[in-house]
């Protein structure tokens, strides 16, 4: 489904209310704040699907958009949203802290997230809503992040995701619409975690970071042999570097790995699919070479030994203290 609005055709008066309700009835729940003494201009353009798939371009003069509790519990949560600004600032006000949003900038946000966003002066931007589901199963690491800001950069990424975004508005049909947002994700996605010299301060992107190279462990458990070289390798980033994107996060890479290990082996203890083998043969399969070691490990992460953990699996009576 197509909208596109533009409140030059709708009286002064009502111009700020009209804006409010094209916005929260087709892109997200907000409540809008503007001078009350002039009309707020505005051009609202939106390519959407039924299921939650959404682009929109947002040109419009200054005001502030609000999202907060009672929005929220109005308006549903269940959603991702990425801003591309093009033109203008946006400042941001979550969680206690301020940051602005600058042309070529990002700001991604989880849909529970309550903010307020701010132009202080016309702007324009492109809004890019995906449902949580689709955000959870295929970019994680996105989703364990929830809400950042991410600064534009001269590469190539950038200079691809304004237009290719912008030219979906172009359709009057929706029906690629699902393929295309997918495609913007997974090139932010990729621009995200490409910046591998994260300072300790940059807890964003160390988050990120981390994510990936948790990720990456998980696809080599079973290989007894993976160390942290390996994996900075992999990631085109020296070990030092590495080291202490890991220690900004409050963790080192033995103690990512093992724990990933030790998640996996519960994994592997409380399905059926691995019912067959043997206690000592999982602790293998994820990468423990010394058994006692890994019975060690596992009953001061989860407070129960690995065996007790299976047969409380069995009677559905797991309970984890991590």
């Amino acid at each position: 489904m197509r909208t596109d609005i533009d409140t030059n055709t709708i009286w002064e008066g009502r111009r700020l209310t009209y804006w409010r309700e094209a916005v929260c009835a087709n892109l997200v729940g907000v409540e809008c704040v503007a001078n009350p003494h002039k009309g707020l201009k505005g051009r609202f353009t939106q390519l959407a699907t039924e299921d939650g798939y959404a682009i929109a371009r947002l040109r419009a003069d200054a005001h502030q958009a609000v999202r907060e509790s009672s929005i929220l519990r109005k308006s549903g949560t269940d959603f991702y949203m990425l801003f591309l600004q093009k033109d203008g600032e946006m400042n941001v006000r979550r969680d206690g802290r301020d940051f602005t949003v600058r042309p070529g900038d990002m700001y991604f946000y989880d849909g529970r997230t309550e903010h307020s966003l701010t132009f202080d002066t016309k702007f324009d931007h492109l809004a890019v809503r995906v449902p949580r589901s689709i955000i959870e199963k295929q970019w994680g690491s996105l989703a364990q992040v929830g809400s950042f800001h991410l600064k534009a950069a001269d590469d190539a990424i950038d200079r691809v995701l304004l237009p290719m975004t912008g030219a979906a508005l172009g359709s009057t049909n929706a029906r690629n619409l699902p393929a295309i947002t997918k495609s913007v994700f997974e090139l932010f996605s990729t621009r995200a975690f490409k910046d591998s010299a994260v300072p300790l301060g940059a807890s964003a992107h160390a988050r990120l970071m981390l994510a990936r190279v948790t990720r990456m462990i998980e696809q080599s458990l079973d290989d007894p042999d993976l160390n942290v070289e390996t994996v900075a390798s992999d990631l085109g980033m020296s070990r030092r570097n590495l080291d202490r994107l890991i220690a900004s996060c409050g963790s080192s890479f033995p103690q990512v790995l093992t724990e990933a290990r030790l998640q996996r082996a519960a994994e592997m203890l409380r399905h059926k699919t691995s019912a067959g083998m043997s206690v000592t043969e999982i602790s293998l399969a994820v990468g423990f070479e010394n058994h006692s070691f890994f019975s060690r490990k596992f009953k001061e992460f989860f407070d129960i030994s690995p065996r007790d953990y299976r047969r409380a699996s069995d009677l559905g009576a797991v309970q984890l203290s991590t």
